[in-house]
Order: C-alpha cells, then sequence, then structure tokens
C-alpha cells in the first residue's frame, strides 16, 4: 500500500462546496419558515460498523490474511468525523439548543422570524433569525457571552423547508474570517440519499481550498477527502466506499487511480482483489 495512502490519516482535509438543491416553494409568510434540520451541521456518524479485528486463522499452504484497507478506512474516517464535531462542538450545541428550547417570534417587519435561546453552561446567550428572500431563507446567528457581543458565528441560506442549503462559520479571531462552509441535503423525511459537505474557504488559511464529504445512498456509504496540496506540495484525493450492511468497501486514490480493497464483515474485512 503507498505511503500517500497512510498519509490520509496526517493529512489536514476540511470541504470544498458542493452545489445545494435548487430552491423550492414561496413562502405565503414567516411562518412557513423552518429551522433547517439539526443534520445539517452534523457530520453522519457513520463508519465501518466494526473495527477489523484480523481474526481470521491461517489456513495450510495459504499466506497470513491482511486487514490494512479497512484498517485505514476505519481510522480515516472516525479520526475526521470526531476531529470536525470538535471543533464545531459549541456553535453546533447551540444550534440544538435554538431546536429544543427557542422561542420563536415573528420580526416586527413581517420578514422572517427570530429564536431566541441562553445556554446556561456556556453562558452563551443566541439569536437565531431566518429572513425570507424570495423562495428560500437566509440565516444569521448572533450571540454573546465571553469576549463576544452580537458576533454572528454563523450564516446560511436554505430552502423554506430546511431540508438543503449551507452554513458559512467565522472564526472568533481578529477580523473575523469566514473559515468553514458547511453544504447539505439531508435525510429528514424518510429519504435515503443524501450528503453533507465541509470545506476551507478561507484564503488566507494554510488549507484552503481542502475539503471533507459524506453521502449516503440506500446501504452505500462514502468518504471523500480532498487535500490541494499536502506537506510535498502533492494533491490528494481519496475516496472511501462500503456497505453499511455488508460491510465490505474498498479506499481509491482518486488521482492516481490506486484501489484497495476489503471484504465483508463475516470474513472480518480482510484485504482482497479489487474486482
Amino acid at each position: 500500500m503507498s505511503k500517500s495512502l497512510i498519509a490520509l490519516l496526517t493529512t489536514a482535509a476540511v470541504l470544498i462546496t458542493t452545489g445545494c438543491a435548487n430552491w423550492s416553494m414561496n413562502p405565503s409568510s414567516a411562518k412557513d419558515i423552518a429551522l433547517p434540520t439539526e443534520k445539517s451541521m452534523e457530520m453522519p456518524a457513520f463508519a465501518i460498523a466494526s473495527q477489523p479485528s484480523g481474526a481470521l486463522q491461517k489456513s495450510t499452504g495459504t499466506a497470513e490474511p491482511t486487514y490494512f484497507a479497512a484498517t485505514i478506512a476505519y481510522t480515516a474516517v472516525v479520526f475526521w468525523t470526531t476531529v470536525v464535531q470538535a471543533n464545531l462542538y459549541t456553535p453546533v450545541e447551540l444550534f440544538k439548543l435554538v431546536h429544543r428550547y427557542g422561542k420563536a417570534e415573528d420580526l416586527p417587519d413581517q420578514s422572517g422570524r427570530q429564536w431566541t435561546v441562553t445556554d446556561a453552561n456556556s453562558g452563551f446567550s443566541a439569536a437565531l433569525t431566518g429572513k425570507i428572500a424570495q423562495d428560500s431563507v437566509r440565516w444569521s446567528m448572533s450571540v454573546s457571552g465571553g469576549t463576544l457581543t452580537d458576533f454572528v458565528w454563523y450564516e446560511g441560506t436554505s430552502t423554506i423547508t430546511g431540508k438543503s442549503g449551507y452554513w458559512v462559520f467565522h472564526d472568533t479571531a481578529e477580523g473575523y474570517p469566514a473559515v468553514f462552509k458547511i453544504s447539505y441535503d439531508v435525510n429528514i423525511d424518510g429519504e435515503t440519499k443524501g450528503g453533507v459537505v465541509l470545506s476551507v474557504i478561507d484564503q488566507a488559511n494554510v488549507n484552503y481550498g481542502n475539503y471533507i464529504k459524506w453521502s449516503w445512498d440506500g446501504t452505500a456509504r462514502a468518504f471523500e477527502t480532498y487535500d490541494v496540496a499536502n506537506d510535498k506540495g502533492v494533491s490528494e484525493k481519496y475516496l472511501i466506499s462500503w456497505d453499511a450492511v455488508s460491510e465490505a468497501g474498498s479506499i481509491e486514490n482518486l488521482i492516481d487511480n490506486q484501489k484497495y480493497c476489503w471484504a465483508e464483515k463475516s470474513l472480518n474485512h480482510m484485504d482482497i482483489q479489487c474486482r
């Protein structure tokens, strides 16, 4: 297996924007506005369900089975999902509080609605405002607490139903640059297809242009990373895909087309030849 593939575990990759669904539905009033689903800020918690165990016994006269592909895939998906969740923990938790406890009021000019909430644990108070803009909703979350006063932590645009859209997160550092963007088209009505992409959009950031993408279609799962230039100045793009039921899958280098596959869970995810 190539060293560049193993480097996936140490490459900082965070998501380029992808096109969101076309906006639809013209709202008749501010009350038609639906909060974007909580899943719009969640990195899907899916991975190979069980870590490769390497427990297969060697048969007489056969080579010892190996488990490199599934082990790297499992580690990469779990690691980067956890890193992203940790970095966005506080703003995401505020969004969840708005969903669960936020008090909604129509704006005085009837242009939209505002949800307010206070988090006793973090000391932040927050106001999420949604304003109708033709056939979509423009969102803005302002927070106060600590050293912040009416700081717009994130903003975005969604469909009226809140199923598709994007969020842009601002850094609390000087100048409050927009650093990350999450584009989403998520499963909230029994649909079986969707995706969430996280990208670095701050041009001053060393990881500008990098992205991570999670997607699902029925039982198919996929995790894709793109690093514009690694520490050697070389672009890297990998696709990890697997089936949620059988857990068989593959890792593919989308730049040099190298591909590595592993078997289903019943075979402990052992390395196999790709078909």
